[in-house]
């Protein structure tokens, strides 16, 4: 497990300045966030990170290019910081 993981804030600071995102491919965008591990040595996230980060999308030309975003990055709790064995699944 890394030392450290990057924080939701981080994420979205960086990928807002990928706007304006017309004529912005999801290569490009994957790139983008490759600059960002490699400026902070790591690309670990937490599972709420790339969830936070997904939220708020206005169009699916965003999602898109989010989700290629998120492609760089190793979620290292394997989802298990929303998703604990024994907790109640809401029905």
């Amino acid at each position: 497990m890394p030392k450290f993981s990057l924080d939701t804030n981080v994420l979205i600071s960086h990928f807002n300045q990928l706007r304006p995102l017309d004529g912005k491919g999801e290569n490009e965008a994957e790139q983008w966030a490759r600059s960002l591990t490699s400026n902070r040595e790591t690309n670990a996230i937490l599972s709420p990170v790339e969830v936070e980060f997904l939220c708020g999308v206005v169009n699916r030309h965003e999602m898109r290019l989010r989700e290629a975003y998120l492609r760089a990055f190793e979620v290292v709790d394997d989802h298990k910081t929303l998703f604990r064995k024994g907790r109640r699944s809401i029905s």
